[in-house]
């Protein structure tokens, strides 16, 4: 194949035109006649010890800017540095793919995941199928009171605080409800971290794990006039 010049991309009208100077690099041509710089090229797979292996690897697909306004220098200073990359045995996509599942795994879209397993009975520890009415219950405290105030919200930046915070809040008007959302608050964040959701999710650190602190015990005396025998604020030892 002759090296590619000008002239030869500027000609180049059908097809896929292989860099044979940039290993993975082509000018592909697109059905509405558009010049699109791309590459593909295999990551060999490697064992744990960094070694080579005989599986299979990934192929790293990647589109570049448009000819001519990327020109074939620009193309090449592109794919060397994924070339780098490959050559060195690792996946130049996956730093983006896990930025962009940081940047769309929001409270509201992990809760979506959380009320499928829900459905499926793999959401909690007993591994069973909530009762419609319990299913409910978790949707309207989600709506209620976790939605509005952190469903936008990155699921990998919620903090113990703004929890602590959420709680208190409905600790002040509904202390029953308050103990109810710190339940759900708890086995949500808990099936965040689990194995069940390590494809999806794969939450690191639990912001929730503590707040079994800000629980409080409600008793109702003979006048069924209801008394917190315990208080929110005293429980909470941060």
């Amino acid at each position: 194949m002759s090296k590619l010049t000008a002239n030869i991309l500027a000609a180049h009208s059908v097809g896929s035109l292989s860099d044979t100077q940039t290993p993975g690099l082509t000018l592909d041509v697109t059905p509405g006649g558009k010049k699109l710089w791309r590459f593909k090229r295999r990551v060999p797979a490697r064992d744990l010890d960094g070694q080579p292996s005989r599986d299979a690897g990934v192929i790293v697909k990647q589109s570049g800017g448009t000819y001519p306004a990327t020109n074939l220098q620009a193309a090449r200073r592109w794919a060397g540095t994924i070339n780098a990359e490959v050559e060195a045995g690792r996946d130049p996509g996956k730093a983006r793919r896990e930025a962009k599942r940081i940047e769309i795994m929001t409270v509201t879209a992990a809760h979506h995941l959380y009320m499928v397993a829900v459905g499926k009975g793999t959401a909690s520890r007993e591994r069973r199928v909530p009762k419609p009415r319990t299913v409910k219950d978790k949707l309207a405290i989600f709506t209620r009171d976790i939605e509005p105030r952190i469903g936008a919200k990155s699921v990998y930046e919620v903090k113990e605080s703004h929890l602590v915070a959420m709680v208190k809040a409905k600790a002040m008007v509904a202390p029953v409800r308050a103990n109810r959302l710190i339940a759900e608050l708890k086995v949500f964040f808990n099936w965040c971290c689990s194995l069940d959701a390590s494809d999806s999710i794969a939450l690191e650190v639990n912001p929730a794990s503590q707040l079994h602190q800000l629980a409080t015990d409600e008793t109702v005396d003979a006048h069924g006039n209801r008394k917190n025998t315990r208080t929110l604020v005293a429980r909470h030892r941060r």
